[in-house]
């Protein structure tokens, strides 16, 4: 995985969207999701994880470059 500040990153254009994006390098900890689940008040993007249908606030996305930088440059915050 390259590095986060790369130059895709660094082009695009920032807008504040409504989701947390969560990076998560392991599908292991199955916590997250309840723990993302207990925060009713946020939407998050989860990368990282098994990609799957959305849980409520909480949608899944499979790796992708073009995608990910887009949510990245509208996440509100992040969660690595």
């Amino acid at each position: 995985i390259p590095p986060i500040l790369r130059e895709e990153v660094r082009r695009a254009t920032p807008i504040l969207g409504d989701e947390v994006l969560v990076y998560q390098t392991s599908d292991s900890d199955g916590r997250l999701i309840a723990a993302l689940d207990a925060l009713p008040a946020h939407r998050f993007v989860v990368y990282g994880m098994k990609e799957r249908p959305a849980a409520g606030h909480v949608r899944f996305a499979r790796f992708d470059e073009r995608g990910f930088v887009r949510d990245l440059a509208a996440c509100r915050a992040v969660i690595a």
